[in-house]
């Protein structure tokens, strides 16, 4: 079985029904595994941080930005946000609705959220510029909707690397 996929087989058991701890063990290993294979040079403590890995996925998101509508790029998810990368990143700890729009199914999720960083610098790929995005205040609805993107973008990746 792929990395990939005994990965998503143990997050699926950990959303559903929890893990045994030998399954713990092992999920966070391949996870420490996985961060390394999205973020190479990542430190080991960091992964560890992080409640789940952050998977690359390319949806559209607009936010209102002191008064004006800004469209950008989501590049990640994880269960607990996203990165977006933007040249023009908010300050860090500013709250604000964050609109996601999934081509494929024409949907379009509000979520609540925070700047948690911010990525800036003359010398990073245009790509890596942005602002990570703590979802907070979500209901259990928006939950579900986290939980299906997450889900959505797991089976993405696990499908384009054995193909």
């Amino acid at each position: 079985m792929s990395v990939f996929r005994e990965y998503g087989r143990l997050e699926r058991m950990r959303e559903d029904q929890g893990l045994s701890v030998e399954q713990l063990e092992r999920w966070t290993h391949l996870k420490r595994i996985l961060a390394g294979h999205f973020r190479p040079g990542i430190k080991r403590e960091y992964a560890d941080k992080q409640s789940s890995l952050r998977l690359p996925s390319q949806l559209r998101v607009s936010f209102d930005s002191y008064g004006e509508l800004r469209e950008c790029l989501m590049t990640n998810i994880s269960r607990g946000g996203v990165f977006v990368a933007t040249p023009n990143p908010l300050p860090i700890g500013t709250p604000f609705s964050l609109r996601i729009h999934v081509e494929e199914t024409g949907e379009t999720h509000l979520l609540s959220g925070e700047v948690a960083t911010v990525n800036t610098g003359v010398d990073m790929r245009s790509e890596d510029r942005g602002m990570g995005i703590r979802f907070t205040k979500l209901e259990d609805g928006q939950e579900a909707i986290v939980q299906r993107l997450y889900g959505r973008a797991l089976d993405q990746v696990i499908s384009r690397l054995e193909s």
